[in-house]
């Protein structure tokens, strides 16, 4: 039995258009109830940064007799890693997204760093929720089922620690929503190659790789496919060869337009950021399976481990199957190709679609392993394939659907699918703001034993606000930070009122009113005296959600 008829005979109806609305407007309103509730990731105030710096840049580029530049630079200074860019350093990354956050901050007057960065978070979500739009699109090309690609959006939202991060990782969903948008128009362009489709998978895939240079793969998949194309059909390049050139012309166009540091050497400075970004400098160590590992120099099984243990068990499940299905049908295909035979590469468009998913997901795998790139963070580098990994469960489910024949089997997991929704609504309110420290049932236990927790330093706000409540502020309070996580970034999400008595010490001086950790360490912490919490001071208060603890708080007796 066909897909359509599992679900629905008529997809078309105004009833299914009514729930599509639906269902997004839900999730679009769920955001914008919540969004503030999370705290302030380590890395939000370089990326503010970032935007303000290429802000005053490009103003006095343009407009350099503006009486307010003077002004303006004074105001960037005070911000961290100001200097450090001035001096020339970071200018290389791609500020694309964090300029856009600035122009926001001056277009609705904000002022405060605490109503900058809940902006900032609102805008980091709305960019997912664009993605999931686009993600929903890809899903109904590929099935034509508006119900079933409800479903699929569904989990793609929902999957716990994504959830979190789409209002706080300004880098890697930001990416991954834009690689998103440059999949669709390149899986519409197998519909129909038009230069419309074309110029705008160039756009987002431009977009796209000056956040991240590993977005460069998605122009070398649509050269990897074209290539296929031209070898089974001679007349293809010819009939074409348009699109082709237009395709490259321009995504480098775009690419130079939107990254600054290109502007005056766009060929070096592209090489010289790519070999920046394929094996960055990273000198820490992660915490990995109990133990401190360099960064540099992880396990093979790093990101295999972390997006088992970090994703529910039954999007795993069915991630496997449907890699399992579609890396047989390429194997197959391919050992059937031969020059005499008609045989093609893949039988018909929705097994192309399927076949370039699947090189989306390994291709960068394999650039990790050839450049031996430095990944740390859990698996957050390569977030960006969680789309793709999405697709195969979408493949992986329609599959198993098709190959049912008994109706009450169809009624069981019709029943199990609706359990599994539950469970993914339950998991992200019971975690709620803490939705990034979720482990799935095999290891949540002991995951504080194995792996890194709240890395992001999340929740340190939830530990500031915790002091704020109980103690008396008319005097000056002092709090040592006994983890690397820097405790003193979380007061900018505060209220400066709430934060003005605070001193934070860092981790060197001792005899504060408060210890604070929350057990992120750059490296073993056993040979580190700063992070020996003394003995006369008692625990007052423990964030924690489930098994997992995530930080903790100590006052002097």
């Amino acid at each position: 039995m066909h897909l359509n008829k599992l679900f629905d005979k008529n997809n078309e109806k105004k009833s299914v258009k009514f729930l599509v609305y639906l269902f997004f407007s839900f999730f679009l309103l769920v955001g914008i109830i919540i969004y503030k509730d999370y705290g302030l990731s380590i890395d939000e105030p370089f990326h503010r940064t970032t935007g303000h710096f290429w802000y005053y840049m490009l103003i006095s580029k343009f407009l350099p007799n503006l009486e307010s530049l003077t002004t303006f630079k004074s105001y960037i200074n005070e911000m961290e890693w100001s200097y450090d860019f001035f001096d020339g350093k970071f200018n290389e990354y791609g500020p694309i997204f964090d300029l856009l956050s600035v122009l926001f901050e001056y277009l609705f007057n904000i002022t405060s760093a605490e109503q900058a960065y809940k902006l900032k978070h609102f805008l980091t979500f709305i960019t997912f929720f664009t993605s999931g739009i686009f993600f929903y699109k890809i899903i109904n090309l590929r099935f034509e089922n508006k119900i079933f690609t409800i479903l699929i959006t569904f989990f793609y939202f929902s999957s716990p620690r994504i959830f979190a991060e789409s209002f706080y990782n300004c880098k890697d969903i930001v990416f991954m929503s834009f690689c998103v948008l440059s999949i669709y128009y390149l899986l519409k362009s197998f519909e129909k190659t038009s230069l419309k489709n074309i110029i705008l998978f160039s756009l987002f895939s431009a977009i796209a790789t000056q956040i991240r240079v590993m977005g460069v793969q998605l122009i070398f998949l649509y050269l990897i496919f074209f290539l296929f194309e031209v070898l089974e059909n001679k007349n293809y390049f010819k009939k074409y060869k348009l699109v082709f050139f237009v395709c490259f012309l321009s995504f480098f166009f775009f690419l130079i337009l939107f990254w600054p540091f290109l502007w005056e050497n766009p060929i070096a400075n592209f090489v010289k950021i790519f070999f920046i970004f394929s094996n960055y400098h990273w000198n820490f160590d992660v915490f990995y399976l109990g133990k401190y590992v360099k960064a540099s120099n992880l396990p093979w099984h790093y990101i295999p481990m972390w997006i088992f243990v970090s994703t529910p068990l039954m999007y795993i499940f069915f991630y496997i199957i449907g890699i399992f299905i579609t890396g047989r049908s390429l194997f197959l295909n391919f050992l059937n190709l031969s020059e005499t035979s008609d045989k093609k590469l893949w039988n018909e468009k929705n097994q192309k679609k399927d076949f370039l998913m699947f090189f989306y997901i390994f291709s960068p795998v394999f650039i990790i392993i050839i450049f031996n790139s430095t990944i740390y963070g859990g698996w957050r580098h390569l977030y960006f394939i969680y789309p793709g990994l999405m697709y195969m469960f979408a493949l992986s489910v329609n599959f198993i659907l098709n190959k049912l024949r008994s109706y009450k089997i169809k009624k069981i997991i019709y029943l199990l699918t609706m359990l599994f929704c539950i469970n993914n609504i339950y998991i992200l309110i019971k975690l709620h703001p803490y939705q990034n420290v979720y482990f799935n049932y095999v290891v949540e236990k002991k995951a504080n034993r194995l792996f890194e927790i709240d890395y992001w330093g999340l929740a340190n706000r939830e530990a500031i606000n915790y002091i704020i409540n109980t103690e008396d502020l008319k005097k000056n309070i002092s709090i040592r930070t006994a983890s690397f996580t820097p405790l003193s970034y979380s007061k900018k999400i505060l209220k400066e009122n709430d934060t003005a008595k605070f001193q934070f010490d860092g981790t060197t001086n001792l005899n504060q009113d408060y210890v604070f950790t929350n057990y992120h360490y750059e490296k073993d912490p056993k040979f580190l005296k700063k992070y020996f919490i003394p003995k006369d001071y008692k625990k007052v208060f423990t964030i924690k959600r489930g098994n997992i603890i995530i930080n903790e708080i100590y006052k002097k007796n």
